[in-house]
């Protein structure tokens, strides 16, 4: 073994079982090829196991070195800078092994690079942010990578990027439409923004994946005959349910401004409002209309107080006044402690007939026989108090007004109704 082939097989002597620790030469041993006195390849096919061990720092004195290809060994450490020294290197494979990054700027040199194959390393951070000038294949698959697509327009050679099942930001690069591309995978990232319409210009293009991003607008017609197009789980128009991204923004609905809907909602609110005033006030002109004819009977106030067992309801009439409302103690029929009264207009419970002609005519209690008053009381008494009209009730107090100023009458049934005239 000469002594150039020596020092090169002492260049992998981090890297188990690649060099001898016999002192016989590294070349025809383990995937390991020379050429005169240099090493041409190192591929590990006859490696029994896993080569292990890191890259050595002085990986670019093989300067003959045209491929190296240890994928899926258990290499660790990192990708030295002096590997820009290669430039006879065509084939880089060093994916799934757990080397980490950043890849140096120095690989730009390797001038005859055109395989570069990383995927499943552990790059955690930025893309490199040069390719070589003749790279056909990039793979960088599920390593890490983070960050935006750098600008790799300058590799015009680029046939195949795959950089899926990484955290990669930003935009589709436009570039991407002036190579010539047959392969573009970027499925699994954070992509935003829109799907150029440059890519249909790509002539040799035929496989794209990028789905789950969240990508929006819509797919280029020319795009949709792809031999293989994947762009689901996106937030692409038109994609609902399992198909779309559940991370996406809530899209805006089209249609009515949201200042004309609430515009339209305050009007018809107002309108509404305007209607149940005019509504109220009519109720209640015809109220004291009827109340008037009584005012003899009924003076300033009419108090009907019902109590069915749930609740008690104050009703007041029409020409009630807060000043001259005494609030009476109710006792439901049977029970002890009642509720207390729940007040409400008399307006809003008793008066949907107000106004009307009451087939109970009126009198004043002066000019009313008890016997007369008694068959009044019996008449209304037989009715729910619920649906007595202002004129019914301005009857039933008028029948109890000669018992006293404050009279109450029970009702042998479930109600107890007072009338009180202040």
């Amino acid at each position: 073994m000469s002594v150039q082939a020596a020092a090169e097989c002492a260049v992998l002597y981090s890297l188990s079982p690649l060099n001898p620790k016999d002192g016989t030469t590294c070349c025809g041993k383990n995937g390991i090829v020379c050429m005169g006195d240099h090493i041409t390849a190192i591929t590990g096919s006859g490696v029994q196991y896993y080569v292990t061990g890191s890259l050595p720092d002085n990986l670019g004195d093989l300067t003959e070195l045209t491929e190296l290809k240890l994928g899926f060994q258990t290499i660790s450490g990192t990708i030295p800078t002096s590997i820009g020294n290669l430039k006879k290197l065509s084939v880089l494979d060093l994916g799934a092994n757990p080397i980490r990054g950043p890849i140096p700027d120095s690989i730009a040199n390797c001038t005859s690079l055109n395989n570069l194959s990383l995927g499943g390393i552990r790059l955690n951070g930025p893309l490199p942010n040069v390719l070589p000038p003749l790279l056909t294949v990039v793979d960088f698959k599920t390593s890490g990578a983070t960050g935006v697509i750098p600008d790799y327009s300058a590799s015009t050679g680029l046939i195949s990027i795959i950089l899926d099942g990484n955290s990669i930001e930003g935009p589709l690069p436009s570039y991407f439409g002036s190579l010539n591309l047959i392969q573009l995978g970027l499925s699994s990232n954070k992509l935003t923004g829109s799907i150029p319409s440059s890519f249909v210009n790509l002539p040799s293009f035929t496989i794209l994946h990028l789905d789950g991003n969240f990508l929006t607008g819509t797919v280029p017609d020319g795009l949709k005959g792809l031999k293989e197009l994947h762009v689901d789980v996106n937030c692409l128009d038109g994609q609902t349910g399992e198909l779309r991204n559940p991370n996406c923004p809530t899209p805006v609905a089209s249609g009515p401004s949201t200042g004309l809907i609430v515009g339209i909602v305050v009007a018809a609110v107002a309108l509404l409002g305007v209607i149940g005033a005019l509504v109220y006030w009519r109720r209640r002109r015809a109220s004291v209309e009827s109340m008037s004819r009584l005012e003899p009977c009924i003076k300033d106030e009419t108090i009907v107080q019902v109590i069915d067992g749930e609740d008690a309801i104050e009703a007041r009439s029409a020409l009630s006044h807060s000043s001259s409302v005494e609030i009476l103690s109710l006792t439901v029929a049977g029970e002890v402690g009642a509720k207390p009264p729940r007040k409400m207009p008399f307006l809003d419970i008793h008066l949907s007939t107000a106004g009307s002609a009451s087939s109970v005519q009126v009198g004043k209690p002066e000019l009313m026989t008890a016997e007369e008053m008694g068959r009044q009381r019996s008449r209304l008494e037989a009715v729910d108090p619920h649906t007595w009209t202002v004129d019914q009730t301005a009857v039933w107090c008028t029948t109890v007004l000669p018992g006293g100023d404050n009279v109450d009458a029970l009702i042998h049934s479930k109600y107890f109704l007072s009338c009180t005239l202040a």
